[in-house]
């Protein structure tokens, strides 16, 4: 059996926006491997993006007539995919089983 499923041109956009971050994603992880920072490390390198999409946003609000939204676009979705890695990191390892250290015990054991 066959479905079609039918979207409209809007929801086929935001399909096509997350691709891209989705892709942006994969390329992140080819370029740097797996990444594990604290909150306050991806704060900064999230910090970083944002500053850079700032930076492409007021270019081409300068020069709309010599720059591509090209610019802005590419950065934006740096800052998705950024944000969304920070996601994934923080999120898997609340699912990841407790490591139980010898000082993590005599803790318990103390109540």
């Amino acid at each position: 059996m066959s479905y079609q499923i039918s979207i409209g041109q809007g929801e086929y956009a935001r399909l096509r926006r997350a691709k891209e971050i989705l892709d942006e994603r994969d390329r992140q992880d080819e370029e740097w491997g797996p990444q594990d920072h604290t909150l306050y490390k991806w704060n900064a390198i999230l910090m970083e993006e944002v500053g850079e999409l700032a930076t492409a946003c007021l270019e081409y609000q300068d020069k709309p007539c010599k720059q591509t939204d090209e610019g802005w676009r590419k950065e934006a979705i740096q800052v998705a995919a950024v944000a969304l890695a920070m996601l994934e990191q923080h999120e898997d390892l609340r699912h990841q089983p407790l490591i139980e250290t010898e000082a993590a015990q005599e803790d318990v054991g103390d109540e």
